[in-house]
């Protein structure tokens, strides 16, 4: 078994490639492997199991709407040795669960690209999962309040406002509140995006999110 220290020791040994279209943001990400001595091919062999172990890196949003995510596009051009790093524009909570769930192994935002790309790649080649600091926070579930979540509750049920108002005796003005409020920590903007995202597996989160111990 290798150890994190050696995987970091061998990192400049390893292959580190780029799937990016932009001919200057590749040019950027080129220019810093090289700095830290980190060398970048930007071909691709054809089929994933002639693929060394290494890193491939690319770039772009990681759901594009109405698309397929970007990491499983990327997958599709790796083995299962080979990790694969994402460097973002920005990173919603949703965007940092799905990515992990899907298989990604660090994330990088552009802003700070020149400081974190060389040892995001050495930490993930030790095994590590890699994230901006300020989005560790994102693996952990939403905190709903008691409310929040029967409101929720009723709502991946089916129930209007009106029902949920009358079924938990509150007012309607006040179910909205509720709602508005679980909204913004869910990172959705609809009854019927927070209902899919409460019931899908890939966000992460899972119908205990809304189990009641307090």
């Amino acid at each position: 078994m290798v150890s994190p220290r050696d995987a970091l020791r061998d990192a400049s040994d390893a292959q580190v490639r780029l799937l990016i279209e932009d001919d200057h943001r590749r040019a950027e990400l080129i220019e810093i492997l090289r700095a830290e001595s980190l060398i970048a091919a930007e071909s691709l062999p054809p089929s994933p199991v002639e693929h060394p172990s290494g890193v491939l890196i690319g770039a772009g949003r990681l759901f594009p709407r109405g698309d397929r995510s970007l990491v499983s596009m990327l997958k599709e051009h790796i083995g299962p040795d080979c990790k694969l790093v994402i460097v973002v524009e920005r990173l919603a909570r949703r965007d940092v669960r799905r990515a992990i769930h899907e298989g990604v192994d660090g994330l990088v935002l552009w802003s700070q690209v020149r400081t974190t790309l060389a040892p995001t790649i050495r930490a993930v080649l030790a095994g590590q999962l890699v994230l901006p600091r300020e989005h560790g926070a994102n693996l952990e579930p939403p905190r709903l309040s008691v409310r929040e979540k029967q409101v929720l509750s009723l709502v991946v049920m089916g129930m209007s406002n009106r029902e949920i108002a009358t079924q938990l005796y509150i007012g309607e003005t006040t179910v909205k509140t509720h709602l508005s409020s679980a909204f913004r920590k869910l990172d959705v903007e609809s009854r019927g995006e927070a209902a899919r995202v409460i019931s899908d597996p890939s966000e992460g989160l899972g119908t205990g999110i809304l189990s009641i111990t307090e």
